[in-house]
């Protein structure tokens, strides 16, 4: 339920993390299955793998020390 909250209020990190982990613990409940399908709807089928590009020097001080002058 944590999950499709997060899903509604548009914090797609937070809901990806919790909807996995109840998939982990109970991939048979409905109630993450239905959850499990409203992310994929949104993120695609493949979101586990998606990772973010650490190379663009983003982050919190990214703007600050990444890049060379």
């Amino acid at each position: 339920m944590l999950g499709l909250a997060y899903l509604q209020e548009n914090q797609l990190t937070m809901a990806k993390v919790h909807i996995n982990k109840a998939w982990k613990v109970n991939p048979k409940n409905p109630v993450v299955i239905e959850a499990k399908k409203a992310l994929d709807k949104v993120l695609g089928p493949d979101n586990s793998s998606k990772t973010t590009d650490k190379s663009s020097g983003g982050g919190l001080f990214g703007s600050l020390f990444g890049k060379k002058k």
